[in-house]
């Protein structure tokens, strides 16, 4: 994966190699990886030279997030229904 000219390349992403693409980045979104990166330095030094979003993992990387449920009554998807129904 690389950064460069507002352009995200994923090199190697789910379908292999033959899948490879470009995604374009606004600045915003440049600014926020650009955060992602340095702090992700800062934390998980060594998994930072393959990962983007680091953890402290087998894996080296973030490979499920879930919430506990009795934390927050909304989550994930739960919004997007409500959404829904509302509208």
């Amino acid at each position: 994966m690389s950064i460069f000219a507002g352009v995200l390349h994923i090199p190697r992403p789910k379908g292999g190699e033959i899948k490879a693409f470009d995604l374009p980045l606004s600045n915003a979104m440049m600014r926020c990886l650009v955060r992602v990166m340095r702090i992700g330095r800062a934390l998980y030094e060594e998994q930072s030279r393959d990962w983007l979003f680091q953890a402290d993992s087998e894996s080296g990387h973030m490979a499920e997030h879930k919430e506990k449920r009795d934390d927050l009554s909304k989550w994930g998807n739960d919004l997007r229904q409500t959404f829904r129904t509302i509208a």
